[in-house]
């Protein structure tokens, strides 16, 4: 029964509750980096366009929007993988508590049916023919 038990939480459920951890974390870390990704592209096309405008004798100052742009897509980045990361530490905490919780449980239930047992294999040796109905 013990056993039993143990696979049922093991191979059961803990993969039904874990499954989409990892999807959430994955997503999490591609998001930080592809912000950052777009940030160095941008970043590069930048500079490029002041190089540019500099060897035509022009003011490099028109680009301070692009450098804002290239910024902007690691804020994107991080306020997607932030608040994923975060879900992913809590729900990781709430499946261990529900796993303690289930473990818990299952030996308490353990040891009333241990009780059961060896209260009731007690009273075999009393007379089994006297039944009372409640």
């Amino acid at each position: 029964m013990r056993r039993a038990m143990a696979n049922a939480i093991e191979l059961e459920i803990l993969p039904d509750l874990n499954f989409l951890l990892p999807l959430i974390l994955a997503i999490a870390k591609i998001a930080t980096m592809v912000g950052l990704l777009l940030t160095v592209v941008s970043i590069i096309n930048t500079f490029s366009n002041i190089q540019e405008a500099v060897n035509r004798g022009e003011s490099a100052s028109s680009s301070s929007g692009a450098i804002g742009l290239a910024l902007f897509a690691t804020a994107f980045g991080l306020i997607t993988a932030i608040p994923l990361v975060f879900s992913h530490v809590l729900f990781k905490a709430w499946i261990n508590q529900f796993e303690n919780k289930m473990k818990s449980g299952a030996q308490k239930l353990l040891l009333l049916v241990q009780n059961a047992k060896q209260s009731g294999g007690a009273k075999t040796g009393t007379d089994s023919s006297v039944v009372t109905r409640r």
